[in-house]
Parts: structure tokens; C-alpha cells; sequence
């Protein structure tokens, strides 16, 4: 939570004083792979409940799903780390969309159009 902050500070300073150091810290390589990173985890952590690591077949016996569900980790933890991670989405969602907003002007569509992709 703490780095998905961070961004948002970046982007409430440079909407606030629209300087051009502000802005440039926004319209950078470094704060786009940043949103990247944040969008590649939280997409893994919300859409990996399909995975078919975690499915119990019948012909299973208790013990080995047992052993299955310690190597993946799961436990009461794992669903509360999922809900504080989906949780996230929403800011980031909103720091992509001020970020596409920042600066309307043509110079910067190419980086509109890799945030709209992270959508």
C-alpha cells in the first residue's frame, strides 16, 4: 500500500503545481514500469484463484491435498492477503486514469495509450 501511495502523491503533486519537474516525475519511464509492476501483481493475486495447482482431484487422498495446500501456502492467511490485495485495485485504477489526465496534449499519447493498456 505504502508504494501505491507514493505514486499517488507523485501524481497529487504534479496535478497541484503543474510544475515541470512535478510533471516529469509522473511522465517518466520509471513511474510507468512502477504502474506496470503494480498492475502485473495485483492482476497475478486477483485472477490466480483459477490456478489448477490448488484443485483437489477425487482420486486424491486427504493427506496428499493436505501436503498440496502447504506447498502453495494456502491457509485462512491466504484469502486475507487476497482481499487486502484486491483491495488495491481501485487506487490503481484511479492513479492510471490521473495519470492518462494529467496533461492533455498530443506529446504525451503514447504514454496515454500504455496506461490505457494497464486498464
Amino acid at each position: 500500500f505504502v508504494y501505491i501511495r507514493q505514486l499517488a502523491l507523485h501524481l497529487r503533486t504534479a496535478l497541484m503545481k503543474k510544475t515541470p519537474e512535478s510533471v516529469s516525475a509522473v511522465y517518466c519511464w520509471q513511474y510507468v514500469h512502477c504502474l506496470k509492476l503494480w498492475v502485473a501483481v495485483l492482476s497475478a493475486a486477483v485472477g490466480g484463484k483459477g490456478s489448477t495447482a490448488s484443485v483437489a482431484h477425487d482420486d486424491d487422498d486427504g493427506e496428499e491435498n493436505e501436503r498440496n495446500d502447504a506447498k502453495l501456502g494456502g491457509g485462512a492467511g491466504k484469502d486475507d492477503e487476497a482481499n487486502l490485495l484486491k483491495s488495491l485495485v481501485y487506487p490503481l485504477t484511479e492513479i492510471i486514469l490521473g495519470t492518462v489526465r494529467l496533461i492533455p496534449i498530443a506529446r504525451y499519447v503514447p504514454l496515454r495509450l500504455h496506461c490505457v493498456r494497464l486498464l
